[in-house]
């Protein structure tokens, strides 16, 4: 459904509004004020953060608000690309270098929770094989099964380490943190903020 409703995706900016053509079945162009933008988002997985692709999302009223519709700016690119079509797009809400990291001391805080989940899993399995030898294999498989979404998550919870944080400059707020599974990355106006 996605791929029918993005269909030939363009994005082109005129004056003070930004003009979004997308759609094969159902055609749809909507023009935004640039003025009604409160944010733009950088969405990244594990994957697409370490080849180096973003997906750039937009924030206002009424776009991405409909049934099966999402407020996408820049659907997937390069980051070099991506960065350049941002620059021409929206220059007027750029993304600011972090300038608050959190210390190596807090690492703890980002690995603590998958570590003891694996280790958990890891003692699970052991204690299974132990009181239900005959099962071994099934147990094994099952216990792999369950520790792969938590290496997974470790290693999110280790590249979230590198990659939070915050900075500010010219009344624009950049916010770098993760959710989940999820790599984000907020520019936001000063004005726009209302808390």
């Amino acid at each position: 459904i996605n791929i029918v409703r993005h269909k030939d995706f363009t994005v082109t900016r005129r004056d003070n509004s930004l003009l979004i053509e997308a759609g094969i079945i159902t055609p749809r162009k909507i023009s935004i004020d640039v003025n009604q933008i409160n944010l733009v988002e950088i969405h990244q997985t594990l994957t697409t953060k370490i080849l180096g692709f973003y997906s750039v999302f937009i924030h206002c009223t009424g776009y991405g608000k409909q049934k099966n519709t999402i407020s996408v700016l820049i659907p997937a690119a390069e980051k070099h690309e991506a960065t350049r079509n941002l620059e021409l797009l929206l220059p007027e809400i750029p993304f600011v270098k972090k300038s608050i990291k959190p210390k190596l001391r807090n690492l703890s805080r980002f690995i603590l929770v998958p570590s003891v989940l694996i280790a958990s899993v890891a003692v699970a399995i052991w204690l299974c094989n132990r009181l239900f030898p005959s099962w071994g294999g099934l147990i094994l498989f099952l216990g792999i099964m369950l520790e792969i979404p938590l290496v997974w998550y470790l290693l999110v919870r280790i590249f979230s380490f590198t990659h939070t944080g915050a900075g500010v400059r010219d009344g624009i707020f950049t916010i770098h943190y993760t959710k989940r599974f999820l790599f984000n990355r907020v520019s936001i106006p000063v004005e726009k903020v209302s808390k």
